[in-house]
């Protein structure tokens, strides 16, 4: 594709998609579907407490009920709740389904809205892409890139767009339909939502976390190969001499150009 007709898409049409929106809207609906059914499995336990006021099976299976309950809320759209596990919270919003899209959208660049946590103002799309791309130089000039994973700063960033995401609500999907399906007892139910909501949890915040470092390492990359490359200059480099720091000094005298 030329420059041109990829400028023609870029201005004009929408060049960036969301690959995991599919598989969030889809287990997003099959998380109501469970919250339906645990609605309906509280209003009969309340009828047989009804007719036998007090017992305990029945007061234990509602409570069970009613803690599952308090997770679907959140999880499809309700308020952050104190009283569920913490990865049930993105900083101070709920973790939900609709967080979660933020969340991919802006990391596939379908939406500009940065996602829950991230306070950094003016950061875009471009940012991250231009994150992903400086990292994998500046982690293979460090030596940090594993030999057997070149893309690693890559897939660290955008991991919940490259697969991650997907590779969690396939099996998180499987699990509601299985709850709806009474395959499942409520317990089961808690325990294996709240590891698959820590899971979701960890990769937004492991990227989150890792772009707002890897603008900050930029950063610094730029003014130390900045003032690296100013030692060329032989006016600059009086300038730089008499403003540096003598570790600053001795960092360019041992290292005077960063290899571009």
């Amino acid at each position: 594709m030329s420059k041109t007709a990829t400028y023609d898409v870029v201005k004009n049409g929408t060049p960036f998609q969301n690959p995991v929106s599919g598989d969030i809207a889809t287990t997003s609906s099959g998380s109501t579907t469970a919250a339906n059914k645990v609605t309906a499995d509280i209003a009969a336990v309340d009828a047989a407490l009804l007719i036998t006021p007090g017992d305990p099976v029945l007061l234990a299976q509602r409570a069970e009920l009613v803690t599952l309950q308090d997770r679907f809320v959140v999880l499809n759209g309700g308020p952050a709740n104190p009283g569920l596990p913490a990865q049930y919270t993105i900083g101070t919003a709920a973790l939900s389904f609709a967080a979660i899209t933020q969340h991919t959208n802006y990391f596939s660049g379908v939406d500009a809205t940065p996602p829950n946590g991230f306070e950094t103002e003016g950061v875009s799309f471009i940012n991250v892409l231009g994150a992903a791309t400086a990292m994998k130089s500046v982690a293979k000039e460090l030596g940090e890139t594993p030999a057997d994973d070149p893309c690693k700063t890559v897939n660290d960033l955008l991991g919940s767009v490259l697969g991650k995401m997907a590779e969690i609500l396939g099996p998180l999907l499987a699990v509601l339909n299985a709850f709806v399906n009474a395959a499942m007892t409520v317990a089961n139910m808690i325990a294996l939502l709240d590891n698959f909501v820590n899971n979701i949890w960890q990769i937004m915040n492991d990227e989150v976390n890792r772009l707002k470092q890897y603008l900050e390492d930029l950063a610094a990359w730029g003014i130390s190969s900045f003032l690296n490359s100013i030692i060329k200059d032989p006016c600059l480099a009086a300038v730089l001499g008499a403003i540096a720091t003598p570790a600053l000094q001795q960092a360019i005298a041992t290292a005077p150009i960063v290899p571009s």
